[in-house]
Formats: C-alpha cells, sequence, structure tokens
C-alpha cells in the first residue's frame, strides 16, 4: 500500500517538472521572436536597387558601313571544262531579257555530238538487221535463225507423220518411229528458243537506240543552252569575270546580272552592343558618296553571325543605284 503511494507521488512530480521545463521553453521562444522580429522580416523583403538619373541622350545613333546589293540576280557558273568564245556585254551596261551575253567555245562538245548521232545511226541499223532474214548482212542475223529452226521443224513434223502412218500400217518399225517423234520433239524446242532469243533481240536493239537518242537530245540540249548564255531579264550588268580566250571554270561567275526591277537593299555588319538597339521596322539612313545623296529605308532582318559576334542587316529601301554607302541608325 505504501509503495504504491509513493508511485503516484513520484509520478506527479514529474509531470510537473516537465511543464515547468515547457513554460521556460515556450516563454524563451517567444522572447527570441520578440528582439529578433525585425531581422527575420528584413531577411523576406525584396532587394531593391536604387539607381539615380543621369545626363544623357533619349535618341541612340549608330553608324556602320555596308554594300547595297540588288534583291534579285543572276549569277552564271559553269562547269564545262571550255575556254570563253565571245563576251557581248560590259560591266556597267544593261541588258534585255533574252539578250546573248557570252558564248563559250563548243568545238569538242560538237564533235562529240556528231560521233554519238553516227553511233544512233548505226544502232538503228542493227535493229533493222535483226529483222532482216534474207539480206547479206541478216543471214546470222536472229530473225534468219528464227526461220530456219521453223523449217527445220516443219520437215521434222512432216517426217514424224509419215513414219506414223507407216508404222500403223506395219511397214515401219517402232525404233524408227520413236526416233521420228524424238526429232519432231527436239525441232519444236529449238523453234521456242529460236522464237524467244529473236523476241529478246529486238526488244534489246530498240532499247539501245532510245537511250542513244536520249544520249543525243541531251547533248543537244547542252549546245543549245549551256555554251551560249543570255540575260533572264532586264538588268544591270554588275560584273564579267572572264575574258575571250580565258578558261572558263567554277570557281566563280562568268558573269551577274542585277535585276534592276526588284530593287536593291543595304547589308552591313555590327557588334552585338550596336544590334541591342536595333530592331526589325526602325528607319535608316544611307548616304551615297559617289551620289551624293542620302536615301530612306528600314530594317528587313538581322542575322546573328556565328564568328566575331557580328549581326548582319538586310535594309530593305525602295531603290537604291548601286554602290557602296554609310547608314545611320536611329532608336
Amino acid at each position: 500500500m505504501n509503495t504504491s503511494i509513493d508511485s503516484e507521488l513520484q509520478s506527479g512530480e514529474q509531470k510537473k517538472t516537465l511543464s515547468k521545463k515547457l513554460l521556460i521553453i515556450f516563454f524563451g521562444i517567444m522572447i527570441l521572436l520578440t528582439f529578433f522580429s525585425n531581422t527575420i522580416n528584413n531577411f523576406t523583403l525584396p532587394r531593391v536597387k536604387v539607381e539615380y538619373p543621369s545626363s544623357g541622350a533619349l535618341v541612340k545613333e549608330v553608324f556602320a558601313s555596308g554594300e547595297i546589293i540588288p534583291k534579285a540576280s543572276q549569277s552564271e557558273y559553269t562547269a564545262l571544262n571550255t575556254a570563253v568564245e565571245k563576251v557581248y556585254v560590259k560591266a556597267g551596261e544593261t541588258v534585255k531579257k533574252g539578250q546573248l551575253v557570252m558564248s563559250l567555245d563548243k568545238t569538242s562538245a560538237m564533235t562529240t555530238y556528231r560521233q554519238e548521232e553516227l553511233n544512233l545511226q548505226k544502232l538503228k541499223l542493227d535493229m533493222e538487221t535483226v529483222g532482216e532474214a534474207g539480206s547479206e548482212t541478216g543471214n546470222h542475223s536472229l530473225a534468219f535463225k528464227r526461220d530456219e529452226a521453223q523449217q527445220k521443224y516443219d520437215m521434222a513434223c512432216h517426217d514424224f507423220e509419215r513414219t506414223k502412218g507407216l508404222f500403223e500400217a506395219g511397214a515401219e518399225s517402232r525404233l524408227n518411229y520413236e526416233k521420228a517423234e524424238n526429232q519432231m520433239k527436239t525441232t519444236a524446242r529449238e523453234y521456242k528458243q529460236a522464237c524467244e532469243d529473236y523476241s529478246k533481240g529486238v526488244k534489246k536493239a530498240a532499247c539501245d537506240v532510245m537511250a542513244q537518242e536520249l544520249k543525243v537530245a541531251g547533248l543537244k540540249r547542252e549546245l543549245d543552252t549551256k555554251y551560249e548564255l543570255h540575260a533572264q531579264y532586264d538588268g544591270l550588268v554588275k560584273e564579267v569575270n572572264f575574258t575571250e580566250g580565258s578558261l572558263a571554270n567554277s570557281s566563280k561567275a562568268l558573269f551577274v546580272i542585277a535585276d534592276q526591277s526588284q530593287g536593291y537593299e543595304f547589308k552591313m555588319s555590327v557588334d552585338d552592343e550596336q544590334a541591342s538597339y536595333l530592331a526589325r521596322g526602325d528607319e535608316f539612313t544611307v548616304s551615297l558618296k559617289s551620289m551624293r545623296r542620302s536615301l530612306k529605308g528600314v530594317v528587313s532582318r538581322m542575322v546573328t553571325g556565328t564568328q566575331g559576334k557580328k549581326t548582319s542587316f538586310g535594309c530593305r529601301s525602295t531603290r537604291f543605284g548601286g554602290g557602296r554607302g554609310r547608314p545611320g541608325f536611329y532608336k
């Protein structure tokens, strides 16, 4: 009985002690929050940077130099290994659509074309020979072999019918009857094979002729289009890079013709800092030193380069006269 009372008293003392500790912790936290509430609140506030006003221009002006180029142009290249025969225009001249600008030497190409034409005629004769059975050149043709195999087959059939009649009448041996039958079957196979060879030969000859006709037509088209070069539209001759007698190559254009009807554009490059002030649609002015005049335009496109951190601009204007200029962009 005394033991039970002591346990209850001890348990009550522990509860009182725990309550006192919890109460002390609670008041301690309240005191900390009271003294440091302003500091904690400051940590939660957004950071603000104060900038003081300073003097400066509200309009940003960017200057750069570039080149005025046509929007559309005919740059004529060739992969032919031949010489320039004649040049009919000079740089700076105007040309009309379809006008002959330059001709290339086609002596070697013409020789090749005529040789291939002769090969075509030979193939056509060979195709005719395939179907000729009685001509001197056709004695060994497929048609002759087919007709010869047919004659042998007809004779074997006739001989078989005669031997069969005699055999049935008892006037011919079975051995001769079977020999005539085997001969008829053999000549039948030979005749069938000769017919197939003839059919294949005719088709092959026709295909050879057709392929050669296409080759000749391609050479003729090349002679008509690749050796005489014409202007594709009315325009201005900007470049003529080869002279008469020089060997043409594909490293650069034979000539360049600007299509004046499409207008011109100004292209330039600026660094990243200058490009940050520009956008599509910005107005600009181009000063043409050679013409002592200025033209207005707008930025039509911006392309970021991979080298040198340059930004290229395509600047559209109503009509440039050509040459180089210095634009001013205003932002």
